[in-house]
């Protein structure tokens, strides 16, 4: 019999090796993603009717977005029957130029959809100016859903998405595709098409000003076209605005019917009613889109009234996402009567009312409000601009001032530290924040090019061959110097995580800063997070490169901790390159570090990685020893977490060295201690260890009820790949056990994910499999003897 049941060992995610998650999801006390309001007073009737809901489901639906929603009843009754029709295809599109309310209507057919969709409603959007990304889609799922796939390694987004979806009934709006990349368009392409055969009752909505036919082709009939409103609806929503009494022709004609360019007109009319021919003429006469001329005039109207309401628009342009009411009292707010810094390191997320803005203040926002130039979230206490405003906002934007982009950057560094922390729960708590920090870093970055010049990586590099740091000045203050510092620090776990496109420029910053500042521990660690980056880019040389520049510079100051870290990461990666040999050379040097002085836990890890190397080289005594050496220090530490994880390797060397029995002990352990600290994920590997074990001992009942426990826990967790690999073991079980019909339901279940997944090699082994229980069965139904004959 096979020592292992799966027939490939190219299987994804064959869940026999064990690969951890650092917190158990059951422990996480994830975000609950209903809207609950700082002000309810201050929220609109259709916002007060959603919150009253209080409909339990996980989503991160911008509401604010239903005020003043008028009109559509076509379009809506159609998309939310697309929302529902089991018939069509899950792809959905809404296409429309800008300001037309394509992102309301969106809202409002998948709110008043939700119930058809309670695992979960996600917005993916492009950040501010940005370009949509790929990652902001996992960005948002991982934000809102709170899962935690692989979504480290890019090969794997497709995939995770495509898992997320499937048999789930969840929707996933993505926003602003119009700017998407070349790349990440094809990304989309091959994560979306063919979703049909998934048959997914989730839905995909994709949001554009227009879209490429490749992308129109995945939505294939439920293409939906949107204009401005009808003339009626365009009356009726211009007397909702109670703006001065216009013919609704004229207005119609100005703003082509879209809401936003309505809002926009109402608000120059109710500042200046006698302006309405100004207004035509300036339409009439401009090359741009009438919503551009509208926009800009609104911006100049404000800019006559008040400069303070200008200083203040210009200056949350920059805020991607928008800002809360403090961050507008104590940074964006230039009015010398409300205006106080506050530098607490504390961050505080938001204030429970415009009241305590003041007066002044209170007056501004209402006006930029009032001429809708800025979207009120009283839900959030936050506001925002519509993409439209901001891009045109942007083309006109005047530079800030230095002192205030310094005083920016010195403002939400008080929030970078939380991102050191390796846990969603605190990414997910400052997303709101993550356009403004975004730009803080960026300004940081731009502190260092005026002085260095564009490459900084290359410098970092040439740096890090200088025997001596204190040699290198820049005419920098060091408190810049630390805050770009910090920033890089700060941000280099969060940037490595969800792919941040620009976290090699922060790192490099930081890494120059740190030089300047002679800091060599703080350089060789920017160094090391440097390689990190290009590692999870699966830039595997160049990853190499910046190691051993950080192990240079950490030998030079002989920090033996942070030269354990860098040589573990060179294993990393030479393991990844499958030059085995090398990785544990570099795992030895690793430990040799660490006895020098350490902790347990970091003895742990090394004696765990030793342990895992050899066991990759078929070294498994070698391999045995020093997993034995790590779970006796991790009993010292009664650290349960990496004890478990111990067990379940040991339990590996001890089924090549043929101790079964031993083997099934240490394995059992293992599920008691995952059990105990409710980690699904460990759980599930270690019982599909079981049932490999004991299917290898011919206990074939056995088997069976361990691949049946794992297949529930791969199903809770929505690994349906791992959860495919189990049906095809459970297959071979009742293979073996002669139970031909119950075999060919798991081979079924195996080929059916394995086709909605795209995995074609996978599928056909799968179905051939499946021919086999089927002539078995056929053939017992040929020798089953015929009792219908008359016996009388």
């Amino acid at each position: 019999m096979s020592t292992r049941i799966l027939p490939s060992a190219t299987r994804p995610s064959p869940g026999c090796w064990p690969l951890w998650r650092s917190t158990p999801k059951a422990d996480r006390p994830w975000r609950d993603w209903r809207v609950v309001p700082c002000n309810t007073r201050a929220a609109s009737d259709m916002e007060r009717q959603a919150i009253s809901s209080e409909r339990d489901i996980r989503h991160n639906l911008g509401l604010y977005r239903l005020r003043g929603f008028s009109g559509r009843r076509s379009a809506l009754r159609q998309l939310q029957g697309r929302l529902g029709d089991p018939g069509t295809t899950p792809v959905i599109a809404v296409v429309g130029p800008p300001g037309v309310g394509k992102s309301a209507l969106v809202t409002a057919a998948v709110w008043s959809a939700i119930n058809e969709f309670p695992d979960g409603c996600v917005w993916a959007a492009a950040a501010g100016l940005e370009r949509f990304r790929f990652q902001d889609i996992v960005h948002s799922l991982t934000s809102v859903l709170g899962f935690d796939h692989s979504w480290h390694i890019r090969a794997q987004w497709s995939t995770g998405i495509r898992e997320l979806l499937y048999r789930r009934r969840r929707v996933l709006v993505l926003d602003e595709l119009e700017s998407v990349s070349e790349a990440d368009r094809q990304l989309l392409l091959q994560t979306f098409r063919n979703l049909e055969t998934a048959d997914t009752p989730s839905r995909v909505v994709l949001i554009a000003d227009r879209l490429t036919p490749e992308m129109e082709e995945l939505a294939q009939e439920t293409v939906l076209h949107l204009g401005g409103l009808s003339r009626y609806d365009t009356e009726v929503f211009w007397q909702a605005l109670q703006a001065p009494a216009t013919d609704a022709g004229t207005v119609h004609d100005l703003t082509g019917g879209g809401p936003l360019a309505i809002r926009l007109l109402a608000g120059l009319l109710k500042a200046r009613p006698a302006c309405l021919e100004q207004v035509i003429r300036a339409v009439e006469t401009s090359s741009e889109p009438s919503l551009d001329v509208l926009i800009r005039l609104a911006a100049d109207r404000v800019a006559q009234e008040s400069t303070d309401a200008m200083q203040v628009l210009e200056r949350l342009n920059m805020a991607s996402g928008g800002a809360s009411y403090l961050a507008i009292r104590d940074l964006f707010w230039p009015g010398d009567s409300d205006m106080v810094l506050h530098v607490a390191e504390a961050p505080q997320w938001t204030v429970g009312s415009k009241t305590q803005l003041g007066p002044g203040l209170q007056r501004v926002l209402e006006l930029l409000q009032d001429r809708a130039l800025l979207e009120d979230v009283p839900t959030q206490a936050r506001v925002v601009i519509h993409p439209a405003v901001r891009r045109r906002l942007e083309a006109d934007r005047h530079a800030q001032s230095r002192d205030w982009r310094n005083a920016h950057a010195r403002y939400y560094v008080r929030f970078v530290s939380w991102f050191e922390r390796p846990d969603q729960l605190y990414w997910s708590a400052l997303e709101p924040e993550w356009g403004n920090i975004r730009q803080a870093a960026d300004w940081c970055v731009h502190i260092m090019r005026e002085v260095c010049g564009d490459d900084l990586e290359t410098l970092a590099a040439s740096l890090a061959a200088t025997p001596d740091l204190t040699r290198f000045k820049l005419n920098v203050s060091p408190s810049q110097l630390e805050l770009v510092s910090r920033y890089a620090r700060s941000l280099v776990l969060h940037a490595r995580w969800r792919h941040m496109p620009r976290g090699l420029s922060w790192t490099a910053a930081g890494a120059v800063a740190s030089a300047a500042q002679s800091r060599h521990e703080a350089f060789g660690h920017l160094l090391v997070q440097m390689g990190r980056l290009l590692y999870h880019r699966e830039e595997h040389e160049q990853a190499l490169a910046w190691l051993e520049r950080a192990r240079v510079v950490l030998e030079r100051r002989e920090l033996v901790t942070q030269l354990a870290i860098v040589h573990t990461d060179i294993s990393t990666v030479y393991r990844e390159q499958n030059q085995l040999t090398a990785a544990l050379e570099h795992c030895d040097k690793a430990y040799e570090y660490l006895s020098q002085g350490s902790t347990l836990t970091e003895l742990v890890r090394a004696y765990r990685s030793l342990g895992s190397l050899h066991l990759a080289l078929e070294k498994y005594p070698q391999a045995l020893a020093r997993l034995e050496q790590a779970l006796l220090l991790a009993r010292r530490n009664d650290n349960r977490h990496q004890i478990a994880n111990i067990y379940n390797s040991m339990g590996l060397a001890l089924e090549a060295l043929d101790r079964t029995e031993l083997a099934r002990h240490v394995y059992l352990n293992a599920l008691e201690l995952y059990r105990y600290l409710r980690q699904v994920d460990g759980e599930a590997t270690t019982l599909t260890n079981l049932g490999t074990l004991a299917f290898q001992v011919e206990d074939l009942p056995a088997a069976a009820d361990w691949f049946r426990q794992a297949l529930e826990r791969h199903q809770d967790q929505e690994s349906w790949l791992d959860a495919a690999t189990v049906h095809h073991n459970l297959g071979q079980v009742y293979q073996g056990m002669e139970e031909w019909e119950a075999a060919a339901l798991e081979f079924e279940a195996a080929l059916q994910t394995y086709t909605a997944f795209q995995f074609p090699d996978f599928a056909r082994e799968e179905s051939r499999f499946l021919d086999q229980c089927r002539q078995r069965l056929a053939g017992a139904a040929s020798r089953r003897p015929d009792r219908t004959s008359d016996k009388r």
